[in-house]
């Protein structure tokens, strides 16, 4: 399932740019957004660590998220270090975009045959 997944070709982790984005400039965001952030992070690594947790209703971004913390394991520390109550530092959040546009995150490619499917294998 998690092979299956788009590495964000079709947008899906546009939310969780914008968030990471205000909060590496300490700009003010809302806490709706924030709890987005937290719940789908916590639903990734709830994927990563139990693969089968996968359901039907899993949603399209928390596969997305899981499995670029897949592929790039430079995203995944920053995740690990996120305090999941607090949320992600500033500089984490600086972090986690920079690392995430320099991967296949948040480019606009196609991504069907891309090499985060691959990687995934």
């Amino acid at each position: 399932m998690l092979a299956a997944a788009s590495p964000n070709g079709d947008g899906v982790l546009e939310k969780l740019r914008i968030y990471l984005l205000l909060r590496s400039k300490d700009d003010q965001y809302s806490e709706v957004l924030r709890n987005h952030f937290l719940k789908t992070l916590s639903q990734a690594a709830q994927v990563l660590a139990d693969p089968s947790s996968v359901t039907s209703s899993t949603p399209p971004e928390v596969l997305t998220l899981a499995v670029q913390c897949l592929k790039d394991p430079q995203i995944s520390k920053i995740f690990k270090g996120i305090d999941p109550l607090e949320g992600p530092t500033a500089q984490q959040a600086g972090d986690a975009l920079k690392s995430m546009e320099q991967s296949f995150a948040f480019s606009n490619k196609p991504s069907h045959f891309g090499e985060g499917v691959l990687a995934a294998f």
